[in-house]
């Protein structure tokens, strides 16, 4: 039975790697136009947004001042409120005071037209300190009672009750005694409800009061709808709203859900331990943001689609005039030709494009006329180079031939000399160059070039006037040529010298009757003469390392009975050799 689990193995197809040419689609013009009046559509779009999110972050800061602001403004009205009805106290308590004390009499009448006069208090009392009313004026809810306990503190100026703010000076009824009178005028809340909405206007607006005890001193709720409510004025939040006192701007945001968030304001009434807090809902901020936006936004979104559609039919007669351009182009590069355009282009085609066709004219004949100039530079070029050339070949035989000149002579100097001369003659192309020991005067045709050293003129050559365009390169080339002829002329002259010199001193050693050996500092024989090496039996190229022991060892020899002149001749030479380094023996 054939099993089911047979093992084999299926050979995977070969990795192919596969690489695809990615096809570049040629963008035309229009598709360039195309796109770019598409972004002009759209700029003002990229423009609408960031000019709307400028225009909330300004709207924003706008609407926080503006509730800052009149936060601030509230607790000055309420600050010059407090101050001309404290002023108004204390001046009618000064007067009282001195009738009093005059008198013994509260003068009534007075304190009645006072009171007919005081500024926004509604009622005004006299109590003494047992609680008695002396005098009063107006209708207020709170009795005298609860007044004399309330400002039993001399220092405590302003009092909150139910449905009232009242405040107190203290009358001295004289110095030595210990009477005194409280002088208490009353106003009611509801007139903070009026200076609030003169405040605000019709803004939906909620104000709080309340003291640094934690004790809300009024509350009211204007055109709001939703009936916001007063803050829970828990330590936390007084603790927040002393910090926002200190901020450089006093505003903050309640951490709430957005349609219940609340913005709040805050600030000081001066002279007083009263707070006052603003409140708007964030749902209303919102609106007027909207509301901000909503015109502006329609208007450029409407101009947006217009210039689109404008400008893409503008774009296609754009695209036609451009087209005529393109043709110009590609009848320059066919053949070379200026395309002159139609007479619908150069009635009705932008100024710019007509005179990008003109310049395009313009730029094909400066192109032709630049291309003629660059040939004949082409060609100059090509003259210079070539010229430059064959000086460098010219300079390269001149060397060539000065340095058979310089190099050691196997022949005589005057056969060189010549020879390098008419080696020059031919380079320079001249028809006559000669070296000379004078100057060839009797003829006009010719010019001469001293050969001279420190010591004196060696010679002159003599060579033909060349054309007045080559004379300075013949010249330097001439030049050269006699300095080199007197370093190889001076030379000679030293060798002969040094030479003769030698045959001299080589003739009179060997002519000498007695034997002279020159050693070296080693001990090696340099020289023997003629006498010495018959005496010694040296052959002229013999090599001797140790000229005394060789002399010691042949004298020796040939003179063994005579130790007296050996000796004395040995002797001699070690003493000549001490000083010198070299030794004469004869």
């Amino acid at each position: 039975m054939a099993s089911t689990s047979s093992n084999f193995v299926v050979p995977l197809p070969p990795v192919v790697k596969v690489e695809v040419e990615e096809q570049v689609v040629p963008k035309d013009f229009r598709g360039y136009l195309t796109r770019a009046l598409a972004w002009t559509a759209l700029m003002p779009l990229f423009m609408l947004a960031f000019m709307h999110f400028s225009q909330l972050t300004h709207t924003a800061a706008v609407i926080d001042d503006q509730q800052i602001m009149r936060t601030q403004q509230f607790a000055r009205s309420m600050s010059a409120r407090i101050v001309s009805i404290e002023t108004f106290l204390n001046t009618a308590a000064d007067m009282i005071s001195e009738s009093i004390a005059g008198s013994k009499v509260i003068p009534v009448s007075r304190v009645q037209r006072l009171a007919e006069k005081m500024p926004y208090i509604t009622s005004l009392k006299l109590i003494s300190e047992d609680g008695k009313v002396d005098f009063s004026y107006g209708k207020s809810d709170v009795s005298a009672s609860e007044l004399a306990s309330a400002f039993v503190d001399y220092e405590v100026k302003v009092r909150s009750f139910d449905n009232e703010i009242c405040f107190g000076s203290r009358i001295e009824e004289s110095s030595s005694s210990d009477d005194s009178y409280l002088l208490i005028g009353c106003e009611p809340k509801s007139d903070f409800a009026g200076i609030f909405e003169r405040s605000v206007g019709a803004e939906p607006y909620a104000l709080q009061i309340f003291d640094s005890k934690q004790k809300q001193i009024f509350y009211t709720s204007l055109n709001d709808k939703g009936n916001l409510g007063p803050q829970n004025l828990t330590p936390e939040f007084v603790k927040l709203s002393e910090q926002m006192l200190q901020a450089p701007t006093p505003l903050w945001r309640t951490n709430q859900k957005r349609n219940d968030s609340v913005v709040l304001s805050i600030a000081e009434i001066p002279d007083t331990d009263w707070r006052i807090v603003f409140s708007q809902r964030v749902t209303f901020r919102d609106k007027q943001l909207l509301s901000s936006l909503l015109t502006s936004g329609v208007f450029l979104v409407c101009g947006a689609l217009l210039a689109l559609i404008v400008g893409t039919f503008l774009g296609f007669r754009l695209t036609s005039y451009v087209q005529t351009l393109i043709d110009q182009i590609n009848a320059f590069k066919k053949d070379g030709s200026i395309k002159k355009p139609d007479r619908s282009f150069l009635t009705n085609a932008p100024i710019e494009l007509k005179l990008l066709s003109v310049l395009f004219e313009k730029l094909v004949r400066q192109v032709q006329s630049t291309q003629k100039k660059l040939e004949e530079a082409n060609l100059d070029l090509t003259h210079q180079v070539n010229l430059r050339t064959r000086t460098l070949n010219q300079r390269n035989q001149e060397l060539r031939a000065l340095q058979f000149l310089l190099a050691p002579l196997r022949d005589e100097a005057q056969v060189v000399i010549k020879r390098t001369v008419e080696s020059f003659r031919l380079i320079l192309g001249l028809n006559y160059l000669t070296f000379a020991d004078k100057p060839e005067s009797d003829r006009p045709d010719l010019a001469s070039l001293p050969v001279e050293l420190s010591t004196g003129v060696l010679g002159y050559l003599n060579f033909e006037r060349p054309d007045y365009t080559q004379e300075n390169r013949v010249h330097t080339s001439l030049q050269r040529l006699a300095n080199s002829i007197a370093i190889v002329l001076d030379n000679q002259e030293m060798f002969s010298s040094v030479k003769a010199s030698q045959s001299r001193f080589n003739a009179l050693l060997e002519s000498m009757t007695e034997g002279v050996v020159l050693i070296g500092k080693t001990g090696s024989l340099l020289y023997a003469n003629k006498t010495a090496r018959g005496i010694l039996s040296i052959s002229p190229e013999a090599s001797i390392a140790k000229v005394e022991s060789y002399i010691e060892e042949r004298f020796r020899k040939v003179y063994l009975a005579d130790g007296k002149i050996t000796s004395r001749i040995f002797c001699g030479s070690q003493a000549v050799r001490q000083q010198s380094g070299f030794g004469f023996l004869y």
